[in-house]
This record gives C-alpha cells, structure tokens and sequence, in this order.
C-alpha cells in the first residue's frame, strides 16, 4: 500500500537525480497509481490529487480515504473537503474501491426517532447506518453521478465505495475531528454487521432513486 502523507520540509534535490525521478514516475504510473492509496489526512487528499492531475488519477484503483484516527481538521472545513475530494475522483474511471475510513458526521437528532412514549422507534445502529448512508451519498455524488452516467449499477457503485466500521464505532473527541466523533455508538460484532448490511442497502436505494429520476425526469 502507498501511503500519502504531506511533508513540508523543502529538501535541495539535485537537477540529475529529479530527471532521473521524472523519467522513472512516467515509465512506472501506471503501475504505481493502480496500487492500494492510503490518504490519511483530510488535509492531504486535495493537495494530493490535483498534484498528480486528471492523466494520473486515471490510473487510480484502489484509495483508502482518512485513518482510523481521524482527521486534524475543523469541523466547519471538513465536508466542503470531502465534496472537493469526491470531485476530483470522479474523474478516475478505473477506481474500482474507495474505503471511506473517516469523515465528519453531523449529529443525529435522536428525538426525531422517538414515538410517543419516548421509545426509540429502531435500533441505534440502524438509525446510524441510514445516517452515514445518506451523507456518503451527498458528499460522494460526482463519482456516483459519473458512475451512473457511465453505464455503472447501483448494486456495483455499493461494491465500490465502502464505508470502514469506524464511521460507526471510532472513539469521540471533542479536539479533533475523529469518525463517529458524535456517534461512538456501543456496538458489539453483530450490530457492526447489521449496521454495515443496512448502510449498503440504504445506500443502494438512494442510487436506485437517483437512476429512476435520470431515466424517467419529472415532468415540469
């Protein structure tokens, strides 16, 4: 796995040895590109990917967004952040896994979700899963929307993105941005699994409401 991470120390790199960098990253892209890519900061992926521009992230297959920790980043700034990313994948064609292992999560109004008795109307955990559901939908909607434009499923756009079990059950913190950091809900190995089950269905239904809305437009 190709692990990017954004290292500001500026190196004097002598004029020989970047020829000789340039001409081995042209020969190699393909190769190098096509190998897992494990983006761990909200603050890198941005920089990273307009870096390597549209002709390299043609090449991308596999990108693993965030780390199990989290991202060191304010709250206010990181979903125009996830929107910007998803906007410069969405012109990977060949992507065929995105592992979404963190991003922010708005809190879930837990008072929406009670009858009148007080009781939760369902489980935590499946209230969670249509939550994140429907936020990957939002905030990932250029690459589903190219997907979809490109002859994609629903059922196959489920396969490639994937939402890691953190978002679920990542620790809390109030200092820095983590995954889950409201949600930290306490799940045992079976709810994780119900919980990751109705996500992908959530997640599909949406997918299949937008291809319904592309084929058959609203009459205005």
């Amino acid at each position: 796995m190709v692990i990017i991470s954004t290292w500001k120390k500026r190196v004097p790199i002598a004029a020989s040895l970047l020829r000789t960098c340039r001409f081995i990253h042209a020969e190699a892209r393909g190769i190098l590109y096509s190998q897992p890519i494990l983006i761990g900061g909200q603050a890198d992926p941005i920089v990273w990917l307009r870096g390597i521009g549209q002709a390299n992230r043609f090449y991308l297959r596999n990108v693993h967004l965030g780390s199990t920790k989290g991202f060191e980043l304010p709250r206010k700034d990181c979903q125009s952040v996830t929107r910007r990313v998803a906007k410069l994948l969405s012109d990977a064609p060949n992507l065929k896994s995105l592992n979404i292992r963190a991003m922010r999560i708005p809190n879930i109004d837990w008072n929406l979700h009670r009858n009148l008795s007080g009781q939760m109307q369902q489980k935590p955990w499946f209230i969670a899963a249509q939550h994140i559901a429907k936020l990957i939908y939002d905030e990932f909607r250029p690459v589903f929307s190219v997907a979809l434009s490109r002859g994609q499923t629903p059922q196959q756009l489920c396969t490639l993105v994937k939402a890691h079990r953190n978002l679920f059950s990542g620790r809390s913190d109030q200092g820095i941005v983590f995954a889950a950091d409201v949600l930290a809900l306490r799940l045992n190995t079976r709810d994780i699994a119900g919980a990751e089950a109705e996500l992908a269905g959530h997640l599909k239904f949406l997918l299949e409401r937008n291809l319904r809305y592309r084929r058959y437009p609203r009459s205005k």
